[in-house]
């Protein structure tokens, strides 16, 4: 999955946790799940960031 899939997932998943949240009564399952995945996904996009990104350390 490419940076810009995972960024569309990861903000999916922040309204579908704020979405969670905000209703009357909350499922406590529904909740886990949505904040593992943002989890799995933060970490994927950091992976792909660490490698686009360029580095002022790059050229050594």
């Amino acid at each position: 999955m490419g940076y810009a899939d995972l960024n569309s997932k990861y903000q999916r998943l922040r309204d579908d946790l704020e979405k969670a949240y905000a209703a009357n009564v909350w499922d406590s399952n529904q909740i886990d799940r949505i904040a593992d995945e943002i989890v799995e996904t933060e970490l994927a996009l950091a992976g792909q960031s660490r490698f686009a990104a360029p580095s002022e350390y790059s050229h050594i």
